[in-house]
């Protein structure tokens, strides 16, 4: 199973491609703005970049929020777009969770951003 995973809830575009939940690629890029020119070329490189098409991807990951308002409404039209044309199966990811999850060695986590 091939899934895209996208997160825009910041002014950084992170896109990533797992098979069978296993990091195939990812990229991670800093946009100060024009994140909406340049993320789908974005996604098309790095699928490019491992010979996938589109088609080849089962399922898509979105971070929903908490973030940057026009950054979470970028991120979430074009996985919204990508599964609907695609008629795959798209779900929805929370920032802070994500964030939670990266940490193995705790007893307590406490995802926090900032939210200025």
């Amino acid at each position: 199973m091939i899934s895209l995973f996208l997160d825009t809830s910041s002014s950084n575009l992170n896109v990533g491609v797992l098979k069978n939940k296993e990091l195939l690629k990812e990229k991670y890029i800093h946009f100060e703005k024009d994140l909406s020119k340049y993320a789908l070329n974005e996604i098309k490189e790095l699928l490019d970049s491992l010979n996938l098409k589109p088609n080849d991807i089962d399922n898509i990951y979105c971070v929903n929020g908490p973030g940057s308002f026009t950054g979470l409404r970028i991120g979430v039209t074009i996985a919204k777009t990508f599964a609907w044309g695609l008629n795959k199966d798209l779900y929805k990811v929370s920032s802070l969770f994500a964030m939670a999850s990266s940490i193995t060695n705790s007893d307590y986590i406490i995802p926090l951003i900032d939210a200025r």
